[in-house]
């Protein structure tokens, strides 16, 4: 797999589709391979360039805490390796963190932006959910861990509706050969902590769309609502009796409404 050296460590990318550049930016502890049922639909119109963030998949996973600036210049530097000028941005989650902070310091290299399930700032309450992650991943077996997790990314909804997805990702997770370090899934969690684009927002000058579920217990729609009024140019999309992973729970409308927004602003 190719690797692009990035402030001193190798960062892991995939390359599929054509056309413009869509740079996708994965959550917290995700590898780039998440992005594969979305990944099928945007290929059809874009070139799609899939990392995976410092800590996760194939990428080197240094110790200490990392911050989404870093985690930012890191996506750079793999688009400056391509010599990819301008380009989309989809990021969901901690990787809509790092996706502001890229349109924040770089704002004429990126055309359009999708941010999902994401915030501006922590406060008290996500600064403590972000700390009952790292203890319980930690201190639970992988088992226990996985089937607490999913409680704060799925929906009540998609739990009655697909219980067998649930059960079959839960499966999938515990069985994962290559499981993130708890020293790596530690430092994620510190840049989503930290992260701040307080003051900073006005600065982001491309379109944006922004997406939440209205059921997300982890990263709440107020999140979201914070980043429309700070954003300029941006519309927000509720996914109504979802949750944090609306983009898999409605995974047909998810991939229709972001792929109808880039190919917009080609």
């Amino acid at each position: 797999m190719p690797t692009v050296k990035s402030n001193g460590i190798s960062i892991n990318y995939e390359e599929c589709g054509s056309g413009e550049p869509l740079l996708l930016i994965m959550g917290l502890s995700a590898p780039g391979a998440a992005w594969g049922q979305h990944v099928e639909e945007y290929k059809k119109h874009f070139r799609c360039i899939i990392l995976d963030n410092r800590g996760a998949g194939a990428s080197d996973k240094p110790a200490g805490d990392y911050t989404t600036e870093l985690m930012a210049s890191d996506s750079v530097n793999v688009m400056d390796a391509l010599g990819l000028e301008r380009f989309h941005i989809n990021g969901i989650s901690m990787g809509g963190a790092i996706a502001q902070q890229i349109a924040i310091k770089h704002p004429s290299r990126v055309k359009s932006c999708v941010i999902t399930a994401s915030w501006a700032f922590c406060g008290n309450y996500m600064k403590n959910v972000f700390e009952m992650f790292k203890t319980t991943r930690s201190s639970l077996p992988t088992a226990d861990f996985q089937q607490m997790f999913f409680l704060w990314l799925y929906s009540s909804k998609f739990y009655g509706d697909q219980p067998r997805a649930i059960e079959n990702g839960i499966k999938g997770n515990i069985a994962d050969p290559s499981p993130m370090p708890k020293l790596a899934f530690e430092s994620q969690a510190a840049a989503c902590v930290s992260h701040d684009t307080r003051g900073k927002l006005d600065a982001i000058t491309c379109p944006v769309l922004l997406t939440s579920g209205c059921k997300d217990i982890f990263v709440p729609l107020e999140c979201s609502q914070y980043l429309r009024e700070h954003i300029k140019d941006s519309t927000l999309e509720v996914f109504e009796g979802y949750a944090h992973v609306h983009h898999w729970e409605d995974l047909e409308k998810y991939n229709r409404v972001t792929a109808e927004f880039l190919r917009k602003h080609n």
